[in-house]
C-alpha cells in the first residue's frame, strides 16, 4: 500500500471518529433534556394540583 493510500485512510478513520463523537454527544443531550423534562413535570404536578384543589374546593369565606 502507498504511502499517500496510508494517509487517506487515516483520515477517513480519523473523520469517522469525529462523527461518532459529535453523534454521541447529540445523543446525550437529547436524553438529558428529557430527563430533565420529566423530571420538571413531576416537581409541577403536585403544585397544580394543589392549586386546582385550591380554586375549586369549598371556600371557608361566608358573604
Amino acid at each position: 500500500m502507498s504511502s499517500g493510500s496510508r494517509v487517506w485512510i487515516v483520515v477517513a478513520a480519523s473523520i469517522g471518529g469525529v462523527e461518532a463523537l459529535k453523534d454521541q454527544r447529540t445523543k446525550s443531550k437529547i436524553t438529558s433534556s428529557v430527563v430533565s423534562d420529566k423530571i420538571k413535570r413531576s416537581k409541577e404536578e403536585p403544585m397544580g394540583k394543589v392549586t386546582d384543589l385550591s380554586c375549586w374546593g369549598p371556600s371557608t369565606v361566608k358573604f
